[in-house]
């Protein structure tokens, strides 16, 4: 197994700055030094940043578009290349805009129609700039990735669908809004709700997400984990927390469940935002474990 890790510098999708330095704080918390018992060939390329020089205009309904829409494509040929030559890409985000560029470099690389997208968030994050209370781009990101909104919106990275609709799963959904609730409802996207979760128990969900996995006509994964998944008492140091989370073990068992389909070729986790975590740093320290176990269980499954 040949790991390349990828920092994603954003903040400028989510309206709240620090989150740029996640990246960062997971490497100076000792990540790198983590995964090393693995045994695995491990290449760190180092950071994307924004480009200062853009000039973005005034749209409330899809801010620092012109940035965002720059910094995703870049980071698209950043992990389209990663994949072309053999590694297991691990971005580090980075606020959640940046899975516009994730997606469509994985897209780009294992043939979209292909390609499972499993979204692991207290968000659906699947707005357009319509249906967006915001105007922040990160609640928009599997939008754009699946050709939805405006051309602005859906031609980042690319015209068209990056994705099918029907091969974007989500797991612990709590906090979707009403215009999402209706895009995934007509789109017939398969949503694992925290509340399913709390009614069925973790066991019985695992199992019924692992035979949804196992029965779509796909078979490479690319997995995307926001930190804001987890309760926020467990894991203060992010920008949108939403209260009634999973906590690190529910998470891992998800991990476990989506490892044993050996169809993960790819990951990011986002949303990390050391400026408002504990003096303890807990929610990098959570997110560098989290990433242990995913490198192990991908690992294994490799074998």
């Amino acid at each position: 197994m040949k790991l390349n890790i990828v920092g994603a510098c954003q903040a400028l999708g989510c309206g709240r700055d620090g989150v740029q330095y996640g990246p960062d704080s997971l490497r100076k918390n000792g990540l790198m030094e983590k995964l090393k018992h693995h045994n695995i060939s491990i290449t760190d390329s180092g950071n994307i940043y924004n480009d200062e020089s853009i000039v973005c205009l005034p749209n409330k309904k899809l801010k620092n578009y012109e940035k965002i829409a720059d910094f995703c494509n870049r980071l698209a040929d950043k992990v389209s290349q990663s994949f072309s030559e053999g590694y297991f890409p691990l971005v580090l985000g980075g606020d959640h805009s940046l899975g516009i560029g994730s997606v469509c470099g994985a897209s780009k690389a294992l043939n979209g129609d292909d390609l499972c997208v499993i979204w692991i968030d207290a968000h659906t994050d699947i707005n357009t700039q319509d249906t967006s209370p915001t105007g922040n781009i990160h609640g928009m990101t599997l939008a754009s990735a699946l050709g939805f909104g405006d051309e602005y919106l859906s031609s980042i990275c690319g015209v068209g669908a990056k994705i099918k609709a029907q091969n974007l799963v989500y797991i612990a959904s709590r906090d979707i809004d009403e215009g999402e609730t209706k895009i995934l409802r007509d789109n017939d996207i398969a949503v694992f709700h925290m509340n399913d979760i709390v009614a069925e128990g973790v066991d019985k969900i695992s199992e019924r997400i692992y035979s949804h996995l196992m029965n779509l006509a796909t078979s490479k994964i690319y997995l995307s984990i926001d930190i804001d998944v987890i309760d926020p008492i467990l894991a203060p140091g992010t920008g949108v927390p939403v209260p009634n989370g999973i906590d690190k073990n529910t998470l891992l068992k998800f991990i476990d469940v989506i490892a044993r389909t050996k169809k993960i070729k790819g990951a990011e986790l986002v949303e990390v935002n050391p400026t408002i975590d504990d003096k303890n740093n807990t929610t990098s320290y959570l997110a560098i474990d989290i990433i242990d176990y995913l490198i192990s269980r991908v690992k294994e499954n490799l074998n």
